[in-house]
């Protein structure tokens, strides 16, 4: 059996995600990246959603990944969204998928001087046994979900907004 028959087979066995989980995504994403001010959260290179190359896209790492990832309470909290430029993500010795316990190591030495609050929860979150069954997900809590994300971002974008016209010489003139 030949390597490409076994990614074909990988990828069929994928469930596609459903419209209200892409949308909480999209939400959680945008709001790690009003968060991050369009940066690295590692190297702090700018990257950018319109980007021509793919090194200057915004990879979003979940802090959680693989069978943690069945557990929607954790999968859709933007608290648990990192953004990352592809070096970060990918290649470099420390990237997530590279090396777990370097990344979060220096992810937490950087954290730590910015935001020691979000360090507090990634820890206690990383102590918590995650053994029992998750429990499912009902449209209501879909609903309820989407909105409070939608919120959030607004939220977000307003107040980076407000920050960005006060900075600027000549408010109301955006740059």
């Amino acid at each position: 059996m030949s390597e490409d028959s076994n990614c074909d087979k990988a990828v069929m066995n994928q469930t596609r995600k459903s419209w209200h989980e892409r949308q909480c995504e999209h939400w959680c994403k945008a709001i790690c990246y009003q968060r991050a001010g369009g940066r690295c959260e590692i190297c702090h290179e700018p990257v950018n959603i319109n980007a021509m190359t793919p090194r200057r896209l915004p990879h979003h790492h979940h802090w959680y990944f693989g069978p943690w990832a069945m557990y929607w309470q954790l999968r859709y909290n933007p608290a648990f969204f990192v953004l990352l430029d592809l070096e970060c993500h990918l290649e470099a010795p420390y990237a997530p998928h590279v090396r777990l316990p370097e990344f979060k190591a220096l992810y937490f030495e950087k954290l730590r001087r910015s935001n020691p609050a979000r360090v507090e929860v990634l820890r206690a979150q990383d102590k918590r046994n995650l053994i029992e069954r998750p429990p499912l997900i009902r449209m209501d809590d879909w609903k309820e979900l989407m909105r409070q994300l939608k919120r959030e971002a607004e939220i977000m974008e307003k107040t980076a907004w407000m920050d960005v016209e006060a900075c600027q010489v000549r408010p109301g003139v955006y740059i």
